[in-house]
């Protein structure tokens, strides 16, 4: 393809170290990222972009965000979409614009090139989870500013409820290690700081470990509860 680049890296060095290595070699005023599990619905995708940085002149990083098909696209992938669909219901520009640093995703978003003279990916993220979370309080603490609109792609890409419960371990593993470098922020870490507060961790963890296998199956079921998977998530934080 003409103007286009296809790099090929021998080593996985990470999500973040990649992204890094891509800003060093694109070219350009503005450097869009855009995962490769999106499709693109709106065929004035780009246009749209153009038309948000004549309009938003003063913003240095436009987030055009995601959604997820209507319809769960087979039982195996129906953890993954159901969480997804909730989530949706605040993916909407209004909505990330009364707090634009909150959940920051790179899944479908435009930097001005001169951001990243100020900020980059964190690299210790080199397993899956919060590179996005810790790359937005970056721009936070650095007074980058951000508008969202509305010019979502659609997530395809969902795994199947096993794969997704061990990318879940794994971020949560991700959050337990980066720990200070987020403070409090993401709210599994908040509610297990007031478990801990109340000195009713201990109880949870009993609690939990006898009813694990319980969840776990519920949630690799077709039919997975979200509200089990919160107290997964909790009892595998605190475990």
């Amino acid at each position: 393809l003409p103007h286009c680049q296809y790099l090929r890296r021998t080593q996985n060095v990470g999500r973040a170290a990649i992204r890094n290595f891509l800003i060093r070699e694109a070219h350009g005023d503005w450097i869009l990222f855009l995962d490769s599990d999106a499709s693109i619905e709106n065929k004035q995708y780009i246009l749209a972009y153009k038309m948000a940085i004549k309009e938003h002149s003063s913003f240095d990083v436009i987030a055009g965000g995601l959604l997820h098909p209507d319809h769960c696209p087979s039982p195996l992938v129906s953890l993954r979409f159901k969480y997804e669909k909730e989530a949706d219901k605040l993916r909407y520009a209004d909505i990330r614009n009364q707090n634009p640093y909150n959940k920051f995703s790179v899944f479908n978003v435009l930097f001005k090139r001169s951001v990243f003279e100020l900020c980059r990916f964190d690299e210790a993220c080199q397993k899956y989870g919060h590179e996005d979370t810790l790359l937005g309080l970056e721009l936070k603490t650095k007074k980058v500013p951000i508008v969202h609109i509305d010019n979502p792609v659609i997530h395809v890409g969902l795994e199947t409820n096993e794969v997704f419960l061990r990318k879940t371990d794994t971020a949560i593993q991700t959050l337990k290690q980066l720990g200070p470098k987020l403070g409090t922020n993401p709210r599994l870490a908040q509610t297990a700081q007031k478990l801990k507060n109340w000195h009713i961790a201990w109880l949870y963890k009993s609690c939990y470990r006898l009813f694990a296998r319980s969840i776990k199956h519920n949630l690799l079921s077709p039919y997975p509860s979200l509200r089990l998977f919160a107290l997964y998530k909790l009892g595998q934080y605190l475990k």
